[in-house]
């Protein structure tokens, strides 16, 4: 049965969740993430009148591990765009930024007008992952937030730099799903870390403008 009463879903969010504190792998949030949970619920309330943080909404902790990771010569890819778009911006000299949806696309394309540094492109989803244009081991970060994005994960690998960094958010999506698209991605990922010696982190946290937690994965290569 899908359908959730009104306290069910007060007390867990949706029906993946053990509850509203839970990412949807049944995993808690932990003593130091709590602390965002006001910025979170504030950040919801806010977003009913319009206002729109102008930061990624990925794991707070997460953002600021970029935010400290990211300098000014910075070549980036991210797949799905909005106000992370400019936020990437005033931090990396190049964003390649990449968006599915036509409305949104025009939407945010207001407010990069006059950024020569990012470069935006609309996307049908049989092209959204494409990266053949850019060489091997050229960009030092990606972001990996919209469409499709096992084929993301699958297409960016080889053009990350050695040490550099992915962050796949909702990496604890399609829990029911084996196959699904969070699962796939994430096992790229991770097989890539392996395969490259590299690192995994993730984060279980509270996001802007989402009343429950999410986990996202942080790989440096």
């Amino acid at each position: 049965m899908n359908d959730m009463t009104a306290i069910q879903k007060l007390f867990r969010a949706d029906m993946l969740r053990k509850s509203r504190f839970h990412d949807q792998k049944g995993n808690l949030v932990d003593f130091r993430g709590w602390i965002y949970l006001p910025l979170a619920y504030g950040t919801v309330a806010l977003r009913f009148l319009g206002w729109r943080p102008g930061v990624p909404w990925i794991s707070y902790r997460a953002r600021k591990v970029i935010d400290q990771m990211i300098r000014p010569d910075c070549r980036m890819v991210e797949f799905g765009s909005g106000m992370s778009t400019l936020w990437f911006a005033k931090r990396c000299g190049f964003v390649h930024s990449i968006e599915s949806d036509p409305a949104w696309f025009d939407l945010v394309s207001k407010h990069l007008a006059r950024l020569s540094n990012v470069r935006y492109e609309k996307r049908t989803i049989e092209s959204y992952a494409n990266l053949d244009d850019h060489p091997d081991q050229s960009l030092d970060f990606c972001l990996i937030h919209g469409a499709v994005r096992s084929a993301c994960s699958r297409s960016v690998v080889p053009k990350i730099k050695r040490g550099g960094f992915i962050y796949l958010d909702n990496s604890d999506n399609d829990m029911t799903i084996p196959n699904g698209d969070a699962r796939l991605a994430e096992h790229t990922l991770v097989n890539a870390a392996k395969e490259r010696g590299g690192t995994i982190r993730y984060f279980v946290d509270f996001v802007p403008c989402n009343g429950a937690p999410t986990e996202g994965m942080l790989v440096r290569l």
